[in-house]
């Protein structure tokens, strides 16, 4: 179902973001479930992190919608990760996070709209909330996203 994942630079200093869009082909998985069933999981590893204050944001997009129709507060999911240092240590590792996708599809748009679409896609950023030191910049080193279908 995952047709690509794309992007930007690794590295983030001060405000800075990098962004990661995940191209769907197939809507098919994420209407034939109810709303509670489709989940991705997503995986952050940071180094460095030793400021509190990094932010994930995701939201939706779809190719043949037109943006003015929905307010950005019905579909953006907003996370504040604080004490950034403190999470990591205790991962070990990195930062999980699971995103409901029924959040975004069910709740804010039609059914009846969504089924043709034959692409979309997840606009993923993460950003420093603080203004961080430049000696603390803070790198994904990898992304891993699965998909869990929760029967």
């Amino acid at each position: 179902m995952i047709e690509k994942i794309s992007g930007t630079d690794k590295s983030i200093v001060l405000c800075d973001k990098i962004s990661l869009s995940l191209i769907f082909n197939d809507m098919s998985d994420l209407t034939k479930y109810g709303s509670d069933k489709q989940r991705f999981w997503l995986k952050f590893y940071s180094i460095e992190a030793s400021e509190e204050g990094i932010v994930l944001d995701v939201f939706l997009s779809l190719d043949d919608c037109v943006k003015q129709d929905f307010m950005v507060e019905d579909y953006v999911d907003s996370i504040a990760l604080f004490g950034v240092k403190k999470i990591v240590k205790e991962h070990g590792v990195g930062i999980d996070h699971s995103i409901d996708v029924s959040k975004f599809i069910y709740n804010n748009i039609n059914l009846k709209n969504i089924k043709h679409l034959n692409n979309f896609f997840f606009n993923i950023s993460i950003s420093n909330r603080k203004i961080l030191n430049t000696n603390n910049k803070i790198t994904v080193e990898k992304i891993s996203i699965l998909k869990e279908i929760i029967i």
